[in-house]
């Protein structure tokens, strides 16, 4: 006798937009009508760890906007350099990045990301990993970035324009 293949079942849920919509609706509210419980009970279980995920959770999600904007402070101060460049202008020295004035903002940055989330730090946890694996850890290396641009380019760079400073 030959057996005989079935179907598949056909996906439940609506197909259309307006069904999708209202599915979507019902699963939100249903989630957001149980979080005072939820929240409730991990505050019950442990009210230091509940804060202490609340923070840390907070200051990954403003990771990527710092990123974001130091990404445009580069951008906009290789454009100032061309401009600069392209039109002779006199050059001005200026390492302001917001309330920090050195590059010092960097390595402080990596420190607080460690402690914001030790578990990127697998040197806290080395299971079984190799050297490159504990080495090459993003903290640590927006640290030691931080540390090489302040001894090999913002030491120099600032020797140099004085030296050029007093000459003129």
């Amino acid at each position: 006798m030959r057996a005989t293949r079935r179907r598949p079942p056909e996906p439940e849920g609506p197909k259309d937009l307006r069904g999708r919509w209202l599915n979507f609706k019902q699963s939100f509210t249903g989630t957001l009508s149980a979080l005072p419980r939820v929240v409730r009970l991990v505050w019950d279980a442990s009210p230091a760890i509940t804060i202490t995920m609340f923070i840390a959770t907070v200051l990954a999600g403003l990771m990527p906007a710092a990123s974001a904007y130091t990404s445009k402070l580069l951008v906009n101060a290789v454009v100032d350099g061309l401009r600069i460049h392209d039109r002779h202008l006199a050059d001005q020295l200026s390492f302001a990045v917001g309330p920090i004035h050195s590059p010092t903002f960097t390595v402080v940055g990596g420190i607080i990301w460690a402690i914001v989330q030790p578990s990127r730090l697998t040197l806290l946890h080395p299971y079984h990993q190799g050297f490159w694996w504990l080495v090459i850890e993003a903290p640590l290396l927006v640290v030691f970035a931080g540390v090489a641009f302040a001894v090999f380019v913002a030491r120099p760079l600032v020797a140099e324009l004085e030296g050029d400073d007093g000459a003129a």
